[in-house]
């Protein structure tokens, strides 16, 4: 369930100890998101997308001034649908919002979509698909530095990396 405003986020992060994840689908406005940035634990922002929509307040989207180092591009209808990452958006994103850690949800096929990924400088890629079918196994996850969960690193963990 998600915490749509300042309110209910700032409940959620006091005393938080972990990273916490921000979808912009869930979130009212960028005002939540700074809030939230000045309560807890430096969140990771989750960009949602279907299609070429927007999930989440427009006022967010223009403010990349407000948005934090991490930064998930999530492409809804690629999740577990095998047609490759989001490459454009990733490369029109990362182009106008300076340096971040950029990582990729949605659509990673298997060890190809990585190293796209990888060359373009992306952080990690979210790939939980690929491991549950089989395309991609802990061993080629540990050549790219990921551990055990479904996150592939691309290069090392909160290094920012521009996509050019």
């Amino acid at each position: 369930r998600g915490h749509r405003d300042a309110s209910g986020l700032r409940r959620l992060l006091r005393g938080c100890q972990e990273t916490p994840v921000l979808g912009s689908e869930t979130l009212r406005s960028a005002q939540a998101l700074r809030e939230a940035r000045n309560t807890g634990p430096e969140p990771v922002l989750s960009l949602d997308f279907r299609g070429p929509r927007f999930l989440g307040p427009e006022d967010l989207l223009r403010a990349p001034g407000l948005w934090p180092q991490r930064v998930i591009l999530m492409t809804l209808e690629r999740v577990g649908a095998r047609t490759g990452p989001d490459l454009l958006r990733l490369r029109a994103l990362s182009r106008h919002t300076g340096a971040r850690a950029w990582y990729a949800a949605g659509g990673v096929r298997g060890p190809q979509d990585l190293e796209c990924l990888h060359a373009l400088g992306v952080a990690g890629a979210l790939v939980a698909s690929a491991l549950h079918d089989g395309r991609l196994d802990a061993g080629l996850l540990a050549r790219y530095g990921g551990g055990p969960g479904t996150t592939a690193s691309l290069v090392p963990p909160h290094t920012p990396s521009p996509v050019p």
